[in-house]
């Protein structure tokens, strides 16, 4: 996801800076023209990394959301709501409300994403259950905040 979004970035870089070139006072009309058709004839290589970039932005939200439902550690909602809208802002035009509607939920599970993910790394246990592990989430650890004898350092 990162190297999709970093790819991304790069593209709409690239595209911004071409019509921000164009747009300089210091170019000739007919230079400014010229670059910017050359652009617009030139739409494969002008999308191809924001395009590209998308695509493993969508691959990776959808590899993390198979992974957060097997391992269950989130609720279901949360990967399935990832999944689908991804795939929906993919297939669905992005402007106005139908915007909103289409990247909304995206957002909602990213940030439930990383709630669950900080409740998780903040959560204190008790030094009864100190050496209980939970069938859900047995993966990660847990702070005890105290030392349960069970742990030694070297």
């Amino acid at each position: 996801m990162w190297l999709g979004a970093g790819l991304y970035a790069v593209g709409i870089g690239n595209w911004a800076g071409t019509f921000v070139t164009a747009t300089n006072p210091a170019l000739d009309e007919t230079m400014s023209r010229a670059l910017v058709d050359a652009a617009n004839t030139d739409g494969l290589h002008m999308w191809a990394a924001p395009g590209g970039g998308a695509g493993l932005v969508a691959v990776g939200t959808v590899l993390l959301a198979v992974g957060l439902w097997r391992a269950r550690s989130v609720p279901r909602w949360v990967p399935t709501v990832a999944a689908v809208s991804i795939i929906a802002s993919l297939l669905m035009p992005t402007a106005g409300l139908l915007g909103l509607i289409v990247e909304g939920p995206i957002a909602v599970s990213s940030i439930a994403i990383g709630w669950y993910a900080w409740r998780r790394t903040t959560r204190t246990i008790s030094p009864s259950s100190a050496g209980q592990r939970s069938p859900h989430r047995a993966s990660l650890p847990c702070r005890t905040g105290h030392s349960t004898g069970a742990q030694k350092h070297r």
